[in-house]
């Protein structure tokens, strides 16, 4: 390996972390590196899903003021993340390769929306209040980290940007 292929993906590293740091979603950026190195799309996706965990744990710990409490609710929330990212990942494994390449876009797309989520979800809110109705949308709900955490498992890119339990502490499940 020469240094060129070692320093790459380092810097990309250094500059993944810089935007985790300041906006989050440094796994769209960390992805393409190793692909651009050679490394299979499978393989890149899970180094990448790796690569982040220790950043976001982290991040966790030191915000976990901003976590629901720790109560039933919320174990049930654990518990539908640690079964959705099991599934998500078993099929990520089941996925010929082949296949993973081809929906990779689709899945960077999804990715961008992770990361855009606020916004639109901010204007659907808008757009519904304008026509009297009320959103009643809750991203604690198991519907909905039943479906980030398969995404998570499975590709993973973009779901911390979105996905941030920020000022909903009274989390309820649904």
């Amino acid at each position: 390996m020469d240094i060129l292929t070692i320093a790459f993906p380092a810097g990309v590293g250094v500059i993944a972390g810089i935007i985790a740091a300041i906006v989050g979603g440094a796994a769209v950026v960390i992805y393409p590196a190793p692909i651009a190195t050679g490394v299979p799309p499978h393989l890149a996706a899970v180094s990448d899903l790796a690569s982040v965990m220790p950043g976001t744990m982290l991040a966790a710990l030191s915000d976990r003021s901003q976590l629901p409490p720790f109560n039933r609710a919320f174990v049930r929330l654990i518990f539908a993340s640690i079964i959705g990212v099991g599934i998500g990942a078993v099929c990520l494994v089941l996925t010929p390769e082949r296949v993973f390449a081809q929906i990779v876009p689709l899945l960077l797309g999804f990715a961008m929306l992770f990361a855009f989520s606020d916004r639109i979800s901010r204007w659907l809110r808008k757009r519904a209040e304008s026509r009297g109705h009320a959103i009643a949308f809750n991203v604690a709900s198991l519907k909905v980290v039943l479906q980030v955490s398969f995404y998570g498992g499975y590709f993973g890119a973009g779901v911390g940007a979105g996905c941030v339990f920020v000022g909903d502490r009274g989390a309820t499940t649904g």
